[in-house]
């Protein structure tokens, strides 16, 4: 097959429509071509018109010109980078069909999502929310976190998606992919912070550099907590596991060497750097 043609390759998806891809830069360009290979009929666009016609004669199918050129596509995936994926998907939606999906793979506020899902929802228009969790570019660390109010659609997206070799997290409804990455970023953002801290007393304390780094990913690896909390399902359960998270808390305080009345890391380091004469009166 010709460069710039479509062909009669495997169906996109089950009315046999092409996929349209928008965002070809960075992990956007793997994610294209890993549907490209697995044989899926393709119309890609990029704001870079030399890279959507590079791709186009590398993976023998069709740039188009412009998002205008995306909107014959029963389905449709949006990846380019940053937070305009929104604005991107509210211009080409005016020419989308009825029964068209929009598959949003970028990062999104959940509210504004959910509000642009209602609008397309009045033309027929189903948005599916499909952030990239995780290492995004390491494909073994990344995450496909879904929301949608459509089984059916979903159905249609998911073979597709699952040709992209991520791993897929059902989220809930639409909204809740998004939902679901901002609460992973907050763990992540979270853990590093604490390892950073860590980090940084261990330091200031003369703590031999190796045995630090191997405890802190100790603790990192360790999963008793992390089994705790899947016990304790969804916010208001678990009374029992929520008590026995408490406890633990308290129990870690109690290991850092520092007065009770000053817990935390922070004020392990001010206790191990501080002359005595210059501390702080604790209340």
């Amino acid at each position: 097959m010709d460069a710039g043609v479509i062909g009669s390759g495997t169906p996109a998806n089950a009315t046999g429509a092409a996929v349209g891809f928008d965002g070809l830069d960075g992990v956007g360009w793997a994610l294209a071509s890993s549907l490209a290979r697995a044989g899926h009929v393709l119309v890609v666009h990029d704001d870079d018109a030399a890279r959507a016609r590079a791709f186009a004669q590398e993976f023998q199918c069709r740039a188009a010109n412009d998002l205008a050129g995306l909107s014959a596509s029963g389905l449709l995936l949006f990846a380019p980078p940053g937070f305009a994926v929104r604005e991107r998907i509210a211009s080409v939606s005016q020419g989308l069909h009825a029964g068209a999906i929009v598959v949003d793979l970028g990062a999104a506020d959940p509210t504004l999502t959910r509000s642009l899902g209602a609008r397309l929802a009045q033309r027929g228009i189903v948005l599916i929310d499909a952030p990239l969790c995780g290492d995004a570019q390491d494909a073994a660390a990344a995450a496909i976190v879904h929301g949608c109010d459509d089984d059916s659609a979903l159905d249609v997206a998911l073979p597709v998606l699952r040709t992209l070799g991520l791993e897929l997290v059902a989220g809930g409804a639409l909204g809740c992919g998004q939902a679901l990455r901002l609460v992973e970023a907050h763990v992540h953002a979270d853990v590093l912070a604490a390892s950073a801290e860590a980090l940084l007393v261990g330091d200031r304390i003369g703590l031999a550099p190796a045995g630090l780094r191997a405890r802190i990913a100790a603790a990192i690896r360790r999963g008793a907590e992390r089994e705790a909390l899947e016990q304790a399902g969804s916010s208001g359960q678990g009374f029992a596991t929520g008590l026995a998270l408490g406890l633990f808390a308290q129990s870690r305080d109690g290991q850092l060497a520092a007065p009770a009345s000053a817990p935390g890391l922070t004020r392990l380091l001010i206790e191990f750097t501080t002359p005595a004469n210059d501390k702080e009166t604790v209340p």
